[in-house]
């Protein structure tokens, strides 16, 4: 008797998640299913037709039960809610920040007193003292439109949950170099490297199954860690100094990049093993963070 292969077995395991992690491994990796993995990448995939050729291939003996094709349908859309995501990420970060706009003003005030403990800030929108918590300039509007509203909304988020490593680096006494670097301004690159990852889809074993509102809540996650690892980079090195900034940003993002892709291998190289989660609890003394680009 001929053994299953992977496509053909992996339709009646129990666990969702699992199998939809399995199907992506099998769809990314094969080279007779890359017209498919390519449909499936694009914004607002026909899952329809994605189906279609995944079923003919699968089932090409003419033997199929339906179970298994609703099973199939359910990872499949599963992956496509992924892609609507990348798509969602992508237009938020392409969302330029408006200086006019009450919303996104409030969002960047918001992000002023977390930073500082709620501290007094001289002048308006135009002021010196946005560079107290790492704007490059006077007016946060130059540095964010490196960024659009994503970046807004991930320095509010890591302002709310990572308290304690923004405040120790924002309000630093120190007068040296020693410890201190544009902190928003690398917060709003590192947005830019987290849509890379998510564009390659290397983050696809954290989102897979899950609704949008834990996709954000493990893609913003992913990004401060990455934030935090380029701190510990930069700042813990014994030989770092303002000159190294380029090379240590770079060098952390590719460490960064091999970590994830680590973890692609690890969750799908038979199918079985769980990929990793995010431990984050929202804090209980927290205003929450609204997430959803069109209410900004």
């Amino acid at each position: 008797m001929r053994r299953k292969s992977k496509l053909e077995s992996f339709g009646g395991r129990a666990d969702e998640r699992q199998g939809t992690i399995l199907l992506w491994k099998i769809l990314r990796d094969s080279r007779a299913l890359q017209e498919v993995w390519t449909a499936l990448k694009k914004r607002e995939p026909d899952q329809e037709h994605i189906l279609k050729a995944i079923t003919e291939l699968k089932f090409r003996d003419g033997v199929a039960s339906y179970k298994s094709v609703l099973t199939l349908s359910a990872y499949i859309e599963n992956i496509c809610d992924v892609t609507d995501f990348v798509s969602t990420i992508r237009d938020c970060r392409d969302t330029a920040y408006d200086p006019s706009s009450a919303r996104h003003n409030r969002q960047l005030e918001w992000i002023w007193k977390l930073a500082t403990s709620n501290r007094t800030r001289k002048g308006g929108q135009t002021s010196r003292d946005w560079k107290k918590i790492g704007f490059r300039g006077e007016d946060p509007a130059e540095d964010l439109h490196h960024g659009g509203i994503l970046a807004l909304i991930q320095l509010r988020y890591i302002c709310e949950t990572r308290q304690k490593f923004v405040r120790r680096q924002v309000l630093s006494e120190r007068k040296n170099w020693e410890g201190r670097y544009p902190w928003a301004y690398v917060g709003i690159i590192c947005t830019n490297a987290a849509v890379e990852f998510l564009k390659e889809r290397i983050l696809d074993v954290l989102l897979l199954g899950l609704r949008e509102p834990q996709m954000w809540q493990a893609f913003n996650e992913v990004y401060c860690d990455m934030f935090e690892a380029f701190h510990e980079d930069l700042v813990c090195s014994p030989t770092a100094s303002a000159a190294d900034f380029d090379c240590t940003f770079q060098r952390c993002m590719a460490n960064q990049r091999l970590i994830h892709l680590q973890r692609v291998d690890q969750a799908s190289a038979d199918g079985s093993q769980q990929p990793p989660t995010t431990n984050y609890q929202p804090p209980t003394n927290h205003t929450s963070i609204n997430i959803n680009p069109k209410t900004l």
